[in-house]
């Protein structure tokens, strides 16, 4: 499904204002409301540094942590403390149980897992990777490429060759895994796929990435003007409304009575769309009993219309729209 925009795009910049772009990708972590990452800023004499930062919703750079700028690979620990930290030089080895607060290592070092420097999701027993269009399951210290678990079957995650992002989903046992422009919610439990998956028009930079506590994802963009920089634009986890089915009688239309009706809105994929609100209008003799109803999961919606006594055999056209 196409994503709804939220907000943005923010341009990063740190607080003097100077533009700024991740080194590598990032990844969103809710207990730091931010991205970690290493961070290019640019100065307007040209001269640029590169540190470790944070980076907020709204683009806004901050809290430097030279210490960062030797970990450029940031993965979700759902087993530690929520961070696990490598190297991407040195992809043999990262360090889990990373301060949430101060993004120093404190944690042991796990051995040897599958491609970390293209991300990881790590958890009790096992790694997740994604390989082309395979999701694997790697054991810490394992070798070769893992455990084949599920397949993409609607073709890969492009990563632009800077890496995937995996994100908690939005349920118990659930990660969302990503490339550019789309991503795909995976169960780790039951090892399949569920749910639609999501697009954007226009792919990032750096691979989506979702909050489970806000419920939106964050795409990463590259402008060149005035300066090269990087944008952070949110959008919500809900499609765009494409498709709203013209009205169906769910019943017998008869004078001196009413009757329910109803319309189904899709998105472009032909996903339903919940949660949106329908305007319902209609040509006399007819009488809309519900002027305003809302989808429900299956992209439903419903209305009532009344024919009134004596009406027999007159005509009437009932209308739904969704004005966005």
């Amino acid at each position: 499904m196409a994503l709804r925009l939220l907000a943005g795009p923010f341009p990063m910049k740190d607080i003097d204002g100077n533009y700024a772009r991740f080194f590598k990708k990032p990844t969103w972590f809710d207990s730091l409301m931010a991205m970690p990452a290493v961070v290019t800023i640019t100065k307007p004499t040209g001269d640029s540094i590169q540190a470790g930062m944070l980076v907020q919703l709204d683009g806004t750079v901050c809290a430097r942590n030279n210490a960062l700028s030797y970990y450029d690979v940031f993965c979700h620990d759902m087993a530690g403390t929520g961070i696990a930290v490598a190297n991407s030089y040195f992809p043999g080895e990262a360090l889990r149980g990373v301060n949430p607060v101060s993004l120093i290592a404190e944690g042991d070092a796990v051995a040897n897992p599958l491609q970390l420097s293209n991300g990881a999701y790590f958890l009790a027993d096992r790694a997740l990777i994604l390989g082309g269009s395979t999701i694997y399951g790697r054991v810490y210290g394992g070798s070769g490429t893992g455990t084949a678990e599920a397949v993409i079957t609607s073709g890969g995650l492009s990563s632009g060759g800077r890496g995937n992002d995996y994100s908690p989903g939005p349920g118990q046992g659930q990660v969302f895994i990503s490339g550019v422009g789309a991503a795909v919610l995976y169960d780790y439990n039951a090892h399949e796929i569920i749910g639609w998956r999501r697009t954007l028009a226009t792919p990032g930079i750096h691979s989506l990435m979702y909050s489970p506590s806000l419920g939106v994802w964050l795409a990463v963009h590259e402008v060149n003007t005035p300066t090269t920089h990087h944008t952070i634009t949110i959008y919500a986890d809900e499609p765009v409304p494409s498709t709203l089915s013209a009205p169906v009688a769910q019943g017998t239309v008869g004078q001196g009575s009413s009757v329910e009706y109803r319309t189904r809105l899709l998105g472009a994929s032909g996903e339903p769309c919940a949660g949106v609100l329908v305007d319902w209008s209609c040509t006399t003799p007819g009488v809309v009993q519900i002027a305003q109803s809302t989808t429900d999961a299956n992209g439903y919606a419903n209305t009532r219309v009344a024919l009134p006594i004596g009406s027999v055999g007159s005509a009437f056209n009932l209308t739904a729209e969704v004005l966005e």
